[in-house]
């Protein structure tokens, strides 16, 4: 993703309730969202990743709403490849909404 994202409708997405996902069994942390369209996970998934890399924290898109729709709408989730805490990951929220605000402005 080295080109800057550019929404097609600016409208359509909009501030999502961002949550940090306990690790459990074979998973590490995640952050994970309910989009309500295409539009707004494109737009969330697209910060999250971007913010994560550049933290170093190696995301995956672990979970999408549906397997053959990277950003269909329902439920996202980007598992944290990297050894981090909660506390690390709740001072990149504001950070990945930032950078959701400034793809719809933008």
């Amino acid at each position: 993703m080295s080109e800057k994202f550019k929404p097609e409708n600016k409208e359509v997405a909009q501030k999502v309730e961002l949550r940090i996902v306990e690790p459990r069994g074979d998973k590490n942390f995640m952050i994970g969202f309910e989009g309500k369209s295409q539009e707004e996970c494109r737009t969330y998934n697209w910060a999250i990743e971007s913010v994560l890399k550049k933290a170093g924290l190696n995301p995956f898109h672990q979970v999408g709403a549906s397997p053959s729709e990277q950003h269909g709408p329902g439920y996202h989730a980007w598992e944290i490849w990297k050894k981090a805490t909660k506390e690390d990951l709740k001072m990149l929220l504001p950070e990945i909404e930032q950078e959701a605000r400034s793809m719809l402005s933008g």
